[in-house]
């Protein structure tokens, strides 16, 4: 049979995956819609650690929700298993007429059938229809339409990982820890390019384009993380929901692209973004964050109905130019084996013979980057490696962060570092890849290992968040890049080109774009919602003239918080430096806890560590800006130096529904300074000659006058004036040596 390199003549040069036909299984029903499932032989159902767990109705270790038999035959010992675990719980879907005989000829079909017909008795089990199933098993395109997603659903059984509608492009697996986490795998596998082959006549005119955007629900109550597959780096989502028992969160996935959950099983709801236009949402030490990439006003609303309107102004992208770039060129010796070791063991002596690489070095400058095909001196037939470096500008005021974008894929492999630290990881230490010498000793020195280093650059999506690289200023940058070898084996006719394997793995032999396309900085923007913060003095003086203590106030307060029921906070104070005076609650709230030693905060203290704790509610329901508990303590007198004021923690209910608040600012540092007598014009401790010298050379000096700017401290009755007024008021002190 003559086959096309290009069009699958039969089925058996099918690409069943990319042309949505199962094999085994003939529909991908199940599958579009997020069920997974695994093939096994009757004999699985009695190896040591498989057991059907009556509580979740599953087989166990596999989690396994459903039996779903296609095949024609079955053995008695595995149909009287089916049965009783059907009888136990376990839900069965029998398609067509699977099950009608046993193997080996052994003659047991009758008793079989007295099995089967038991078992479609039960209220677990439903029949699933299918056309033509005499020829399920056959050579002929048949049976890719049933309605066993229909009886599965009937008999309540949904996938753990569900697609918010039916899609021909997702794959995904799940799996699920002892503590009830679950963790999901999910690829977008399907190109687009291959539907027309297909002999379902739903899917050749099929055109879903490369990119799927769509909702997953997971079964059970979560919050969602994300996994960063290059860097490790785990975020905390916030843009999801909860609905009929399930997590729903969005997934956005290009061809050929992965994407990495964790799922943290909870009883309560954290606050959370339920929907928001912003180009993504994240949680970052309880904060609620907007992410921005582009100017205008976004619309978010949370979990507890709050809805937010953020106006943000973020900067134009640009490119990183000014490139001095270095391209070592990589082609075979032209001395082919030229390079060879010998080595003897026993009688026996073998010679290792290989071609040396030889290495061109390219320098050249790029006003901006793009790939080597469309660089003069490069060109297309060049392998190698790469080393590129710029330096760019940043203004960290008017933006958070930035991504660097390379273009819409990489072929080969890059490191990128931003003043000098690479992005997304660091020097692994995992035992295989640790540095270490290798070869033989050259001149009398053993070559030396490089560090190897976590995380990279994804190939599928070569953008990478370089906000926490960044430095106000000027920034360097440097790529070292590395390509595969099929350019120069296609150059020297080494490699063929065109489709490899019949087209079968979607994968073309080709000259490649080597190089990143380009290196865009795309600024963003972040917004935080729902922060709590505390304020207060940067200094005080630790005196007064008078005798009475000093006093520093403190308030806590709230910035875009809405429909809140009641908070609960923390506060921490050095009792050496500050002792309580009075306190005020809003009176649009109400105190739900008791206090002691005369306050509304109930005190422990360890020390001079004293942390007081209160409960308010929101009784009028305000919503907004607003502040929430005002402090005023007493300041030690004579006491120096710094002292914090902490806001150690702060819980806000939502009906009920208690979650750490985003503590935005949460430690005000106030330096208790030394305090001078009014008085004391000199500052050295006493009342004295120099004090009335140093009023005297200001006499008669008024606060219009230029040398006000010094004189001012003598003016010790505040009337804008130097005269004898201030003289015999400091006269009336003479003398005195309050300090030393």
């Amino acid at each position: 049979m003559s086959i096309s390199p290009t069009t699958p003549a039969n089925i058996s040069m099918m690409n069943w995956q990319l042309a949505h036909m199962g094999v085994h299984y003939r529909s991908t029903e199940l599958q579009d819609n997020g069920y997974t499932y695994d093939y096994f032989s009757p004999e699985f159902l009695f190896a040591d650690d498989v057991y059907f767990d009556e509580e979740t109705k599953t087989i166990e270790q596999g989690g396994y929700k459903a039996l779903v038999l296609i095949q024609e035959f079955l053995d008695i010992k595995a149909a009287e298993k089916i049965l009783e675990w059907a009888k136990l719980g376990l839900p069965v879907v029998i398609l067509g007429d699977a099950a009608l005989r046993t193997s080996y000829n052994d003659g047991k079909e009758a008793e079989l059938a007295a099995i089967i017909s038991e078992l479609k008795t039960l209220p677990t089990v439903k029949t699933a229809s299918v056309a033509s199933y005499d020829q399920y098993f056959s050579a002929q395109p048949v049976g890719y339409d049933d309605n066993v997603l229909d009886m599965l659903q009937q008999l309540g059984v949904y996938p753990y990982a569900e697609y918010a509608e039916p899609n021909h492009q997702l794959l995904t697996q799940s799996r699920i820890d002892d503590n009830g986490n679950m963790y999901l795998y999910a690829y977008n596998y399907c190109p687009n390019t291959y539907h027309q082959y297909s002999h379902k006549d739903s899917i050749k005119d099929l055109d879903h384009g490369t990119k799927i955007q769509t909702e997953i629900k997971m079964d059970g109550q979560f919050i969602p993380y994300a996994i960063d597959a290059w860097s490790g780096k785990v975020t905390e989502l916030v843009n999801y929901r909860w609905e009929n028992g399930q997590t729903i969160f969005p997934v956005d996935l290009d061809y050929d692209n992965i994407a990495l959950f964790a799922f943290e099983a909870v009883d309560s709801e954290k606050l959370h973004i339920v929907s928001t236009d912003a180009e993504s949402s994240y949680t970052a030490q309880n904060a609620l964050v907007l992410r921005a990439i582009d100017s205008g006003s976004y619309t978010t609303t949370l979990s507890n109905g709050a809805t937010y309107q953020n106006t943000v102004t973020v900067p134009a992208s640009f490119d990183i130019t000014n490139w001095d770039v270095n391209v070592d060129s990589w082609t075979p010796n032209p001395t082919q084996r030229d390079l060879s070791r010998s080595e003897t063991i026993g009688q026996v002596t073998t010679t290792n013979y290989k071609t040396s690489t030889v290495k061109t070095a390219m320098n050249l400058q790029l006003p901006t980057l793009t790939t080597w095909d469309n660089i003069a001196g490069i060109g297309q037939a060049v392998s190698g490696t790469g080393r590129y470096e710029a330096t760019f500008n940043w203004d960290s005021v008017a933006a958070d962060g930035a991504y660097l974008d390379f273009g819409s894929s990489l072929i080969g492999s890059m490191e990128v570092w931003i003043n000098g630290v690479k992005v997304g990881g660091g020097v692994s230490d995992n035992p295989t890849k640790v540095k270490r010498s290798v070869g033989v000793a050259i001149d009398g020195v053993i070559p030396s290992g490089k560090d190897q280093n976590t995380g990279g650059i994804s190939w599928t999506k070569p953008v990478v968040d370089i906000g926490a690289y960044l430095v106000n200023g000027v920034n360097e940058i440097i790529i070292e890049y590395s390509s595969d070898l099929t350019n120069i084996q296609i150059s020297r006719n080494a490699v063929s080109t065109g489709n490899a394997i019949y087209g079968f793995f979607n994968y073309t032999s080709a000259y490649r774009a080597y190089g990143p396309a380009q290196a865009v900085i795309v600024p963003y923007v972040d917004t935080t919602l729902s922060s709590v913060s505390i304020t207060g003095p940067a200094a005080v003086v630790s005196g007064t003239d008078d005798g009475t203590p000093n006093t520093a106030e403190y308030k806590i307060s709230a910035k875009d918080i809405y429909n809140l029921s009641a908070i609960n906070f923390e506060i921490e104070v050095d009792g050496s430096f500050l002792s309580s005076e009075s306190f005020a609650i809003n009176p649009d709230f109400e105190l739900l806890t008791t206090g002691n030693y005369g306050t509304p905060l109930y005190w422990t203290y360890s020390g001079n560590t004293w942390k007081g704790k209160a409960t308010l509610y929101n009784a009028a329901g305000i919503n907004g800006d607003f502040d929430i508990f005002t402090m005023v303590f007493n300041v030690a007198e004579g006491k120096t130096g710094p002292t914090d004021v902490k806001l150690n923690y702060v819980e806000l209910s939502y009906e009920g529904n208690w979650v750490s608040a985003y503590i935005k600012d949460g430690v005000v540092t106030t330096v208790l300074e030394q305090w001078y007598s009014k008085f004391d014009l000199t500052k050295d401790g006493v009342i004295d000659l120099n004090d009335i010298t140093f009023a005297l050379q200001y006499l008669l000096i008024s606060s219009s006058d230029a040398e006000w700017v010094d004189a001012y401290v003598a003016d010790v009755n505040e009337d804008g004036v130097i005269n004898a007024a201030d003289l015999s008021l400091i006269l009336a002190n003479y003398t005195i040596q309050y300090y030393g």
